[in-house]
C-alpha cells in the first residue's frame, strides 16, 4: 500500500512539473527532424501561436521579436499548401536552410540547426550576444 501511494505521488509531481514548464514557456523542445521542425514552425506562424514558435528555438536564444515578425508575415495568409526545400550549408553540415514556397508565390525561409540531437530554429540571437553577426560568421 505504501509503495502504491508513493508511486502515485511521484506521478503527480512529474505531471505537475511538466504542466508548469509548458505554462511558463520554458519548455524549449525543438524537434526530432528538420521536417518535423518546419511543420511545427508552419503551424505556429499560421495560427499566430507565439509560445509554440518559441518552443522551437534553443533555450538560450532571445527570439521573441523575430518570432513576432515571422507570425506577422503569415498573418492573414490563406495558404494551405507549402513546398519546402532543404538546402545544406557547405560550411556547417548541422545547419540547413528551409526554403518555403506556395503555388501562389508566397516565399519564406528559415535556418534550422541540429544541437544536442534535436533540431531548432535559428531565430533571434543568443542571450548575452550583441546584435549583428557572430564573430565566427565574419571570418
Amino acid at each position: 500500500m505504501r509503495q502504491q501511494v508513493g508511486s502515485r505521488l511521484v506521478a503527480v509531481v512529474f505531471a505537475s512539473l511538466a504542466a508548469l514548464a509548458s505554462i511558463s514557456g520554458c519548455s524549449r523542445q525543438g524537434a526530432d527532424s528538420p521536417e518535423a521542425l518546419v511543420a511545427a514552425y508552419l503551424r505556429a506562424v499560421r495560427t499566430g501561436q507565439e509560445e509554440d514558435l518559441l518552443a522551437l528555438v534553443p533555450p538560450d536564444v532571445d527570439a521573441r521579436a523575430a518570432a513576432l515578425a515571422k507570425i506577422d508575415r503569415y498573418r492573414g495568409s490563406q495558404q494551405a499548401e507549402f513546398q519546402v526545400t532543404y538546402v545544406p550549408n557547405d560550411v556547417a553540415p548541422r545547419i540547413l536552410t528551409a526554403q518555403i514556397q506556395t503555388p501562389a508565390g508566397f516565399e519564406d525561409s528559415v535556418m534550422v540547426q541540429r544541437l544536442d540531437g534535436r533540431w531548432y530554429l535559428m531565430l533571434g540571437r543568443r542571450n548575452g550576444q550583441p546584435p549583428g553577426p557572430s564573430p565566427a560568421a565574419t571570418r
